[in-house]
């Protein structure tokens, strides 16, 4: 079968966006939510990619496909392709995959010609409108699909409507739009030779290709660059029946928007036309109407279009922008999507719908496109001067906001006119370091060079200044004072505007406002802030991009580039004197003067970041940048600095390089000029002291040494760096932690990063250099070639606009991995980061003096987070300490130490990439109150224990463990080098003394999933163990189990090992053919299993059993075990014969213990029985109806024992859910959670309370349960002994439903499903039988009462059935009982009997489950004032849902009767009635 191109709306849905293009998969979906849409079909996104494939040609395969696809389009319509009489018409679409608005092109009304117009005409007994819809066709098709220019045919349209004096295309007569189209056919055939097409397929089959040629159309590729979309996705071509807003007043067109797209508010927003097709409303010709205006001129069509509007929002979870004709009165929908919006839109919209409970937080975050929030950040245009605006030139968006100022040729121009009060914007051919402060001064910057990582781009994005760079389209004559665009020019002082977000350029003063951050987005990037993973660090160069960055929430400055400090103009001339200068004492003498400068900039950084990590590089750009270029510059700066022209000339030819960007910079400037490291050293350590001991922050300077391509390199100015200030730290009388790192953007680095990682503490990456380096493209000079890779699809975009993944991206990658060499401390990059995340259920403890108070408080979240709220009660004092976990172990002296006494457990329970939260140490630093008790401050944690991350690497002869999930994993440390156990955490001090009880030199983690194991990656086993220094000498041993091989490797350190707080140590453990050893096959301990995928079936013939991967039996049923399917376990019957598993030999020599969950079949009384060896140690547990776990205590057998486990009596089931055997008698039960209330809710449209009650078996002290919702309108929690009220907010739509969770640490999490209804609706009542009695009674035949749980009084009533109590003791005699109970839930009627109950008011609806037996059947009959109302039927070997949806009681009480027919019983649950009042 040939490959599928061509699908019909019918035929597709949402999901298949990416082969039906946007547009096609929306109108599929439209269509199968049974919405008014015309119909056709849809050409696909591969069809497009084999176009191209096939030298633009469409195969006769797809042109097959798509006369097929019209032929059934046609019979759905009811129409004919050319048919005269009734003529089939059709537009032609584009439909990206991703939303190109405008970007494509469209052709309408195809299908018409000189004979079909006059048949449209006859039809629709509408001459003007047919030959309106002919011109129309006639323009598009020759201008889209003929290229024929398109104002030929607007020029003989203007030229009528001079002619004839109209003002609006809608005066034209039927007879003048005749005569227009003729002449239309005449430019058609003098441009083209030929005849306008007048066969209907042919049209088809030409606008096809015209709409797959305009995915490569100028505009197309742009639109594509700018949003990062791929080339090779192609479009989708759209054939849709057409239908004619242009028909009269009684038809129109219009766009329309579910939300304001320009401020977010919910309502609709939207123009329409009457008697106009769609290019008529965004034309300009005619004043379109707001679409509130429609309810006016058809109020029933209104009203639908918002029903839709509403339905399509909620169907797709977003605002929609959606276009619709109305057709004599006859709405249709043309098309939705999701709509374009505004950055303040967008943030609305998001916070909006999470609010509304359609969308989750990580859904609102992921909506919203990054750039968007930039802008949001930037001033911006007024909107509606913006409309009105037109660009004169566009360039590259090089950094966002909005700018409008008079024109300025030179940074002194800048300077001056913005000192006498003037707003400016710098246009440069492109800008260099002499232009740094006239860029400060403007409002924004426009170069004719560059890109978007060009000097402007940079330093406009660092000055956070408006940026429009690489605008070739506009010719500067600096020396005329002018620059020209479009024929037109431009003089300094004129008024121009940017839009650094789009590039685009204006010739007139556009109106800016400032930026501002709403609530809404501060409520954003609070969810961002709790889903994210990784930190984010800012680009700063001062305090006050520090202080900025601070407050939009970065956690740490990750690129601090020193060499931006030195432009200001009371620091250059001190740069340029060190620069020209002819010895070394000279270049010390003029950095003294530049160290005061240098130092006071890191102290207002260290003052601002606080304790926030900032790394800070050296001087890395070529000293040529600091020096002027053009003569007179020279001249002046000669005279300044008391030096001959010729002199300083000859010092700054003397510095030109041919490649400066490879030329002495970076390190090598270091190497070079060591003072200059030396002094900058000196800044930074002295600034990070004097901060220090003014704050009392712990400040730890992270030095990045730039354009390392060499390890020696490195070394020697890292050696420069330590000396230096190691010399400062003497001079002050403090010990300061420094850390020396580099930034790898040489590819030589990146290559040999695991040489360089033994003098680098950090590597972090320079992508535009090493962009460079390693395409071997020059980031401003690339764009005058650039251009010719985007036509030529070598490029799709920048190179440096991202990181290329596949080359740069590689080298990345391979720096990051080689940086890790076995044992060394992990190299810490941007992108990392130990950020804490909270978990429900978390406990803090707080202390309100540090010594002996101590209270739990509770995380109040309902997910996880890195920050939250604790809440607990306390006596607070003005001053607390907070650390976590919370212990009940006490705050109390121990030894010379004082603080929380925690355990740090031996045994952890990581995840695949984390290490056990509840491992986790940590401690806040003191919190401040205020008199009246208010926080002032936030609890700020930090992480006392260390990370050990070990990665298992397998170099074994065919790499054996390549397809293992490692089970668990340990280090074990020897001497005095304890990983665990209790620790005193000091809260004055916020530090952690060494274990001092239960001390262990192992740590061992256990997965309670298998965790898939990336060997020879950086997958790894991640341990929190207690800080300390491993020595030289030292041995680890490192053990692992997968479920193969027994993993063992014992290591001598050769180097010492720093496992410091709060960091991440990597340990690489290179595993060769010794260290890994098969594991043993059998059964050993400890050992667990749920019974489920058992070897057999349960018959005698092939009884279940468990096998190892060698084909042993680890334990084995007899023929009377089966499994059980809920959805895991085994059942075991019992008659003289009893069922039973035993395992195979077991060496249990020493005490040990069996856990096992079980429950008895429900009415049999058997407990369980577990014998340990052939006749000894038997030990049994009761079992209830409903599964328990049972710990039963076994002293030592010996070392091949057997285990069996039975039923404890004969003809009674019972039934195993798992089993635990382990050694030692040091177990606990697991806590497990119950709801004993409802689990499922039906609650009114009124706000309400309602209580969750619930018990806890097997109690963990501390943990308490913690409820959770995943809607809003769930909320309000409020936690008692035995239960979880909460309030419901009220509902003011549509119906709605949510889900409450309770956690307990250790336990299974329980749910409560809740059920809103809508305003005035009727709540449905449910029975379940639950906890309800019957009298007793011995006579066969008998009649009673009994209350329902719902019904309560009046009671329901039951007739001629058998004996309800034979029931319960004799189930030989159930099919004759009488109504009896089962399961809680559910009433079963025996053979012939009744039962029935009347609800007052009477009942609109009924549902219930029903099971019949075999033999068995039933009757439902509703009676009101004597008569049948409704009634059902229950057929035999009956198990389902039934329902009668509509009752009419007439007012009268109703009568719900049950009526068990003939044999055996019926079984009624869930019986569910909406009453009528």
């Amino acid at each position: 079968m040939s490959k599928k191109y061509v699908y019909l709306f019918s035929e597709g849905d949402a999901s298949m966006r990416n082969l039906l293009g946007g547009k096609g998969a929306n109108l599929a979906e439209m269509t199968g939510l049974g919405l008014p849409v015309p119909q056709g079909f849809t050409v696909t996104t591969e069809a497009c990619t084999k176009y191209y494939e096939d030298g633009k040609r469409i195969s006769d395969d797809i042109v097959a496909q798509i006369e097929e696809a019209l032929a059934k389009t046609e019979e759905i319509c009811g129409k004919k392709f050319g048919d005269v009489s009734n003529p089939f018409l059709v537009s032609v679409r584009s439909g990206a995959r991703a939303s190109m608005p405008g970007m494509m092109d469209t052709i309408l009304n195809l299908g018409l010609n000189d004979k079909t117009v006059v048949g449209l005409a006859r039809l629709t007994n509408n001459e003007r409108f047919a030959y309106d819809s002919y011109r129309r066709f006639i323009t598009m098709f020759s201008d889209v699909v003929m290229e024929i220019d398109r104002m030929k045919f607007e020029h003989v349209l203007d030229r009528v409507k001079q002619e004839k004096g109209y003002r609006f295309d809608t005066d034209l007569t039927a007879e003048d739009l005749k005569a227009i189209c003729e002449e239309y056919k005449a430019i058609y055939l003098e441009n083209k030779g030929q005849a306008f097409p007048q066969e209907p397929k042919e049209q088809m089959l030409e606008a096809v290709k015209a709409v797959f040629r305009s995915w490569d159309n100028p505009r197309a590729i742009v639109y594509r660059r700018m949003n990062d979309i791929p080339g090779d996705w192609g479009t989708a071509v759209n054939v849709q029946a057409m239908v004619f807003g242009n028909m009269g007043n009684d038809s129109g067109t219009g766009v329309a928007f579910t939300r304001n797209p320009s401020t977010g508010e919910r309502k609709l927003y939207g123009e329409y036309l009457m008697n106009a097709q769609g290019e008529d409303v965004v034309a300009g010709i005619r004043t379109p109407q707001p679409i509130s205006e429609l309810k006016n001129t058809n109020e029933a069509v209104y009203n639908q279009f918002a029903q839709i509007a509403e339905t399509l929002e909620k169907h797709y979870r977003d605002m929609q922008d959606m276009e619709f004709t109305i057709e004599k009165g006859k709405l249709y929908m043309l098309q939705t999507r999701n709509g374009k919006r505004t950055a303040a839109a967008a943030i609305k919209i998001a916070v909006d719908l999470v609010n509304e409970g359609m969308i989750s937080k990580e859904d609102a975050v992921m909506n919203i496109d990054p750039k968007q929030l930039d802008a949001l950040l930037h001033p911006q245009f007024e909107a509606a001067a913006l409309k009105k605006a037109q660009p004169i030139a566009k360039g590259l968006p090089a950094s966002p906001g909005a700018a409008c100022g008079q024109v300025c040729f030179t940074a002194d121009a800048a300077i001056a006119a913005a000192k006498a009060g003037n707003k400016v914007v710098l246009v440069r051919l492109e800008t260099s370091p002499e232009d740094i402060e006239g860029m400060h001064y403007a409002q924004g910057v426009l170069t004719v060079r560059g890109g978007m990582t060009s000097h402007a781009a940079v330093v406009a994005r660092g000055m956070g200044t408006c940026c429009v760079a690489g605008c070739g389209d506009i010719v500067i004559d600096e020396a005329a004072g002018s620059f020209s665009v479009g024929g037109k020019k431009y003089h300094e002082g004129d008024y121009i505007s940017l839009d650094g977000s789009t590039g685009n350029v204006y010739g007139e003063a556009i109106p800016t406002v400032d930026a501002s951050v709403s609530g809404d987005f501060g409520t954003i990037m609070g969810w961002a802030d709790s889903i994210r993973t990784m930190k984010v660090r800012t680009n700063a160069d001062t305090p006050r991009d520090a202080l900025k960055a601070v407050e939009f929430g970065a956690e740490g400055i990750g690129l601090c580039r020193t060499e931006h400090m030195f432009f200001d103009e009371d620091r250059i001339p001190a740069m340029r004197e060190m620069i020209v200068s002819k010895t070394e004492a000279q270049r010390r003498a003029a950095l003294d003067k530049l160290l005061p400068f240098q130092k006071q900039d890191f102290k207002g950084i260290y003052e601002a970041m606080q304790e926030r990590p900032v790394t800070i590089r050296f001087l890395d750009p070529p000293l040529h940048e600091f020096l002027p270029t053009e003569k007179e510059d020279i001249e002046a700066l000669a005279k300044e600095m008391g030096l001959s022209y010729d002199e300083l000339k000859a010092t700054i030819d003397s510095l030109h390089e041919f490649n400066p960007m490879l030329g002495h910079r970076g390190c090598r400037l270091a190497v070079t000029y060591p003072e200059i490291a030396e002094m900058q050293t000196r800044a930074v350590v002295e600034a990070a002291i004097e901060v220090s001991q003014a704050t009392g922050k712990s400040i730890v300077p992270e030095i990045m040494i730039p354009l390392v391509g060499e390890v020696k390199e490195l070394k020697y100015v890292k050696d420069v760096v330590i000396a230096t200030a190691q010399k400062v730290m003497e001079e002050k009388g403090v010990q300061l932690k420094i850390m020396v790192g580099t930034m790898i953007e040489i590819p030589r680095a990146a290559l040999l990063a695991d040489e360089i990682a033994q003098e680098a503490e950090f590597f972090s990456f320079g992508t535009n250099d090493l962009t460079q380096m390693t395409f071997g493209f020059s980031r401003d000079d690339a764009g005058k070639f650039l251009d010719d890779y985007y036509k030529k699809k070598i490029f799709e975009s920048d190179p440096f606009a991202r990181v290329d993944q596949n080359g740069v991206g590689k080298l990345v990658k391979m720096a990051f991995t080689a940086g890790n060499p076995e044992f060394k401390p992990e190299v810490r990059t941007e992108i990392d980061g130990l950020t804490p995340y909270w978990s429900v259920g978390d406990q803090i403890g707080i202390s309100t003096d540090g010594t002996k108070s101590n209270y739990p408080f509770t995380n109040d979240a309902t997910e996880r987070a890195a920050t939250t709220t604790f809440s607990g009660n306390a006596n607070i004092s003005s001053r607390i300490y907070a650390y976590y976990p919370f212990t009940a172990n006490g705050i109390d002296k121990v030894g010379d130490n004082t603080g929380a006494k925690v355990d740090l457990p031996a045994n952890q329970t990581p995840t695949a990439s984390s290490f056990d939260g509840k491992a986790d140490i940590l401690v806040s630093k003191p919190l401040t109150l205020d008199s009246e008790g208010q926080q002032v401050a936030n609890l700020e944690f930090r992480r006392l224990s260390a990370i050990v991350k070990v990665v298992l690497k397998d170099q074994s002869t065919g790499a054996k463990l390549a397809d293992q999930h490692v089970s668990s994993l340990s280090i074990t440390t020897d001497g005095d080098n304890t990983l665990a156990g209790r620790v005193v955490v000091d809260l004055l001090n916020y530090t952690m003394y060494a274990p001092y009880y239960n001390g262990s030199n192992t740590v061992t983690a256990t997965y309670t999933t298998n965790t898939e194991y990336v060997i020879n990656g950086v997958s790894g086993t991640y341990l929190s163990v207690y800080p300390r220094l491993l020595a030289a000498g030292s041995k680890l041993v490192v053990e692992a189990a997968t479920e193969g091989y027994v993993i063992k490797k014992e290591i001598v350190l050769s180097n010492e090992i720093d496992l410091e707080t709060g960091k991440i140590t990597t340990l690489n453990v290179n595993l060769s053919d010794e260290h890994i050893t098969a594991a043993a096959t059998g059964l050993s301990l400890p050992f667990t299993d749920d019974f489920s995928d058992l070897t057999g079936n349960g018959s005698a013939a092939n009884i279940l059993s468990r096998k190892d991967k060698n084909g042993n039996n680890l334990y084995v049923a007899n023929s009377y075990v089966y499994q059980y399917n809920s959805p895991h376990g085994l059942r075991m019957s019992s008659s003289d014969n009893s069922g039973y598993i035993v395992t195979s030999e077991l060496d249990l020599s020493a005490p040990f213990s069996v856990l096992i969950s079980a429950k008895v079949w429900p009415k049999d009384t058997s407990g369980i029985k577990v014998t340990a060896g052939e006749s000894a140690a038997i030990t049994t547990a009761d079992l209830t109806e409903e599964f328990k776990s049972y710990l039963l205590k076994f002293d030592a057998q010996n070392s091949k024992t057997k285990i069996r486990i039975e039923p404890s009596a004969t003809n009674e089931r019972i039934i195993i859910e798992s089993i635990q055997i382990v050694s030692g008698h040091d177990v606990t039960l697991p806590p497990v959670l119950k709801i004993t209330s409802e689990t499922t809710l039906s609650v009114p449209a009124e706000s309400t309370i309602k209580t969750i009650n619930y018990t806890v078996e097997n109690p963990t002290n501390g943990v308490s349960v913690v409820a959770s919702s995943d809607v809003s309108w769930l909320n309000s929690f409020v936690y008692n002994v035995d239960g979880v009220s909460f309030t419901i907010d009220a509902n003011q739509g549509e119906e709605r439903s949510g889900t409450i969770t309770l956690s307990y640490e250790g336990a299974e999490a329980q749910t409560i499903s809740v059920t809103q209804t809508k305003p005035g609706a009727v709540m449905w009542e449910t029975e379940t039988f639950e906890n309800y009695t019957v009298p007793s009674t011995t006579s066969y035949g008998s009649s009673g009462t009994f209350n329902g749980v719902t019904t309560g009084t009046p009671q329901w009533s039951y007739s001629g059935c058998g004996n309800p109590n034979q029931a319960n003791t004799d189930k030989t005699a159930l099919a004759n009982a009488g109504v009896v109970v089962i399961n809680d839930k559910y009433a079963a009627i025996g053979k012939n009997g009744s039962m029935s109950v009347t609800i007052p008011g009477g009942i609109t609806a009924l549902k219930f489950n029903a099971l019949t037996s075999s033999k068995g059947s039933a009757t439902v009959t509703i009676t009101a004032n004597g008569a049948t109302v409704a009634s059902i039927t229950i057929p035999g070997n009956s198990k389902s849902a039934f329902e009668i949806p509509t009752i009419d009681c007439q007012g009268y009480d109703a009568t719900i009767t049950i009526k068990q027919n003939n044999q055996n019983r019926t079984t009624i649950g869930d019986i569910t009635w909406q009453p009528a009042n």
